[in-house]
């Protein structure tokens, strides 16, 4: 059998070794936007075997952790798209992904934020959870994250605001008892607030 040549061989150790040292990263990374443990995982095989089929796409420039990130990304949001998510998710916690932070399991108040966080995270659309774990999980910028998502920094800007706005709301409602969608429309522009304007 002839030798595979170099450029093949290349590759091959290029994915390889990418795979060895992030693998657990995009984990966190697609069960962060999935919310499933099993698919995450298809996920994460899915990312690499297509980074390994695209590979001379890569800009060796750049850090291979970036490129990655965005093509495990789109499969994610692939996937939502295609299990009609938002009628097919509930309420999950993080529990071993959790974003890559380290909670000791006799934290308890910790692990009761987390869970909150995460039950807040749940509420948000695909795409805007993704904005909100690359931003704040991962710390990409508005034009990173619009490279990865395939739009463009005002998009990201504006679907970061949303997801915000909805977030500020489902706490809002958490605290008060009043649906989020009423504080919501509360506090668009233009609006009372609590009759107190």
């Amino acid at each position: 059998m002839p030798d595979q040549p170099s450029e093949a061989r290349d590759r091959d150790a290029a994915i390889d070794a990418a795979f060895r040292v992030h693998a657990p990263d995009i984990y966190r990374l697609l069960y962060a936007i999935v919310r499933d443990r099993d698919a995450a995982e298809e996920l994460t095989q899915e990312t690499f075997m297509r980074a390994y089929d695209r590979y001379e796409q890569f800009d060796q420039a750049r850090p291979i952790a970036g490129w990655l990130h965005g093509i495990g990304t789109h499969l994610a949001l692939d996937r939502l798209r295609w299990w009609r998510v938002r009628r097919l998710l509930g309420v999950r916690g993080l529990r071993e992904a959790d974003l890559g932070a380290s909670v000791a399991p006799d934290h308890a108040a910790a692990v009761a934020d987390r869970d909150a966080v995460t039950a807040l995270l749940d509420e948000l659309p695909p795409r805007s959870r993704a904005v909100i774990v690359l931003r704040h999980a991962y710390g990409y910028d508005d034009g990173a994250i619009a490279e990865l998502l395939g739009t463009t920094p005002g998009a990201v800007r504006t679907l970061a605001w949303r997801a915000h706005e909805r977030l500020r709301a489902l706490v809002a409602s958490q605290r008060s008892g009043v649906p989020a969608d009423v504080h919501t429309r509360l506090e668009a522009p233009g609006r009372l607030r609590d009759g107190r304007n």
